[in-house]
C-alpha cells in the first residue's frame, strides 16, 4: 500500500492483493476448466483498448504512470519555476523536444559531428566501444 503525504493510506488502484474471485465464473469447477473459473467474467466482459493489441495489469499501470508524468510536465510549462531547478531543466527539456519547428530548421546539423564520428569507425573494436563512448558524452562535467 502506498502512503499519502498526509499519512493516509491510499488503496490499490487494481485492487487487492490475490484472485479477484469476482472476475471469475463460477459456473465453471475449478477442476474442470481453472483459467475460465478464475477469469471468465472478466474474459466475456472486457473489452480491448482499440489503441492496444495486448491488455492487463502492467500496461494499466504503464499507462497510468505515462499520464501522471504527462500530468506532471505539463504542470511545469505554464508555472514558474526557479532557475537551475529540476523543475526548470525538465520544462526546459520538454519545450525543446516538442518545438518541431526549430528541429525542422536545423535538420541533421547538431548531431553532424556525431554522425562523422560513426562513419569513422572502422574495426569491429572501435564499433563495441562507441556506445560507450556516448554514454561519456553525455555525463554532465564537473570543475
Amino acid at each position: 500500500m502506498c502512503a499519502s503525504k498526509t499519512g493516509s493510506e491510499k488503496k490499490p488502484t487494481f485492487g487487492d492483493w490475490g484472485v479477484d474471485l469476482s472476475l471469475g465464473d463460477p459456473r465453471v469447477g475449478p477442476g474442470e476448466d481453472f483459467f475460465r473459473h478464475i477469469n471468465g467474467k472478466w474474459i466475456d466482459e472486457f473489452e480491448l483498448p482499440a489503441d492496444k493489441i495486448v491488455f492487463g495489469t502492467l500496461y494499466a499501470l504503464a499507462d497510468q504512470s505515462q499520464e501522471q508524468v504527462q500530468a506532471l510536465i505539463e504542470g511545469l510549462i505554464d508555472g514558474e519555476v526557479e532557475h537551475g531547478t529540476p523543475q526548470q531543466k525538465v520544462r526546459d527539456f520538454y519545450l525543446s523536444y516538442m518545438d518541431e519547428s526549430l528541429a525542422n530548421t536545423l535538420g541533421l546539423t547538431p548531431i553532424k559531428p556525431l554522425l562523422a564520428q560513426i562513419r569513422s569507425l572502422s574495426t569491429m573494436d572501435a564499433i563495441l566501444r562507441f556506445p560507450g563512448i556516448l554514454v561519456l558524452m553525455q555525463k554532465p562535467q564537473t570543475s
